[in-house]
């Protein structure tokens, strides 16, 4: 699924039925954007948010419903790269990821005022699924040295992204817009 228009239906797919609550995935989609407690429903929308086009896509499906609830929570995955804080990204990486910083900061001004509050987390590595493997090839010195330049003196976990994810859409985060929280253990 490269080109747009597929990405796009992608999107509306999973949103389908969500504007009047009465979709097959209406409810636990909504409650795990919104709260973080359905695992099925946020596998699904975190494969939407690897998509190039992933938050722009999210955004333009569910803005029109938050803005008629008055009330929403959209959390955007960007990274440390887009802050031009990682050595090992590449330059274009970096470009998109600062493009979700700079798309959730200017979202902020023009939801706000809907009742809809729009942040993103910037993780450094974390130990994912799909990153362990990479780690796991490291030397010890190598692994050795990227835990050394971390505060924490740990490599992040995916649980680690998780809860300040769940932290920025639950009610405790009410007052809490436009901002891209790094979570990199103080690296």
């Amino acid at each position: 699924m490269t080109d747009t228009p597929a990405r796009a239906t992608t999107v509306r797919h999973l949103f389908t039925g969500m504007a009047d609550d009465t979709g097959p995935r209406a409810k636990p989609l909504a409650n795990t954007l919104l709260r973080c407690r359905r695992q099925a429903a946020m596998t699904a929308a975190l494969k939407v948010h690897r998509l190039s086009a992933g938050p722009f896509l999210f955004t333009h499906a569910v803005v029109p419903i938050m803005k008629r609830r008055q009330s929403g929570k959209i959390v955007n995955l960007a990274s440390i790269a887009g802050r031009g804080l990682s050595e090992s990204s590449s330059s274009a990486y970096a470009a998109a990821k600062g493009g979700i910083v700079a798309f959730t900061r200017k979202l902020a001004f023009e939801l706000g005022p809907y009742g809809v509050t729009i942040n993103a987390i910037a993780p450094s590595l974390t130990l994912t699924e799909r990153i362990r493997p990479h780690w796991d090839k490291r030397s010890q010195e190598a692994q050795a040295t990227e835990i050394a330049r971390t505060p924490l003196r740990r490599v992040a976990e995916a649980a680690d992204q998780a809860k300040v994810i769940c932290f920025l859409a639950s009610s405790d985060a009410e007052f809490v817009t436009g901002v891209t929280i790094d979570v990199t253990g103080g690296n």
